[in-house]
């Protein structure tokens, strides 16, 4: 555990999340798991027939098609979204906090919220690196700036700073992650 140890957090703020999600991506992603057959099949169809109209102030769009987005709403968008979450991984850092015996863990996703822990600074910002490069790889975008560097524990005599793609990370005193 990282009891007595000064925890480094970041909160991390997927930008957009449902409506970025790639489908090209996201299809990719269930077949590499195994995710194929009839229902993929029926997945896929439905997003690919999919029409959408843009309506403002009583003016209303064309129909368009788009490659990107879950429905929100639709029952079978958090399992999409977990499936597109499902090879999220970070290297491992030896200061990565031990929340589980003998498994280190340095983030948690709770639909497209997700927290990076580490009992270093060094190592937080390592991850908060290669997060961004997967959300590149993955055409979603992490936003900076509505994200939340926060410290746990023993409090150093000088904060470290964090970035997200070369944006400065804000630290909070408190923050509200999935409702707590």
């Amino acid at each position: 555990m990282a009891e007595g140890d000064t925890l480094y957090v970041v909160f991390l703020d997927i930008s957009n999340a449902f409506p970025s999600a790639d489908h090209s991506f996201l299809w990719l992603q269930m077949q590499t798991l195994g995710l194929t057959g009839i229902y993929f099949d029926w997945i896929r169809m439905l997003y690919l027939n999919m029409t959408y109209v843009v309506s403002l102030n009583g003016i209303i769009s064309d129909t368009f098609q788009a490659g990107m987005g879950v429905l929100i709403g639709d029952p079978l968008s958090p399992t999409l979204w977990n499936i597109l979450m499902a090879d999220f991984t970070l290297p491992e850092d030896p200061n990565d906090a031990v929340l589980i015996p003998n498994v280190r863990v340095s983030h948690l996703e709770h639909a497209d919220d997700g927290v990076l822990v580490c009992k270093n600074s060094i190592g937080l910002q390592k991850h908060l690196d290669s997060a961004w490069v997967w959300g590149g790889d993955t055409q979603l975008l992490f936003h900076a700036l509505k994200s939340v560097a926060m410290v746990f524990g023993p409090i150093p005599k000088y904060l470290p700073s964090f970035s997200l793609g070369g944006t400065s990370i804000p630290f909070k005193a408190s923050h509200c992650y999935i409702g707590l």
